[in-house]
């Protein structure tokens, strides 16, 4: 599986960059579509700030994603992080509701 990593160190200058970032989403879907598994994450928070929640809520405001692409995305964080497959199993799972 291949992901593309959104790391948002820096979340005051998200603004700056959402601008590009609305142009790359409809590449990003399409690409998504195609099996690209697209990620949000934090790089360093508790140093540069950006907690993860902080980095959904920025992501989802500027690019204006609906409920189900953000669990799409949180979905995907599971699923191309370095678990056993039980753990990923269950914490997908508890994403979905059935855990």
């Amino acid at each position: 599986m291949m992901a593309l990593d959104i790391s948002l160190p820096f979340p005051g200058l998200f603004s700056a960059w959402a601008g590009s970032a609305k142009r790359y989403w409809v590449t990003l879907a399409k690409r998504r579509r195609s099996g690209l598994c697209v990620t949000i994450n934090s790089d360093d928070p508790a140093y540069f700030g950006g907690y993860i929640s902080e980095n959904f809520l920025a992501v989802q405001h500027a690019l204006g994603l609906t409920r189900e692409e953000i669990r799409r995305l949180a979905r995907n964080s599971f699923e191309a992080s370095f678990v056993t497959a039980d753990e990923r199993r269950r914490f997908i799972d508890e994403l979905d509701g059935t855990g």
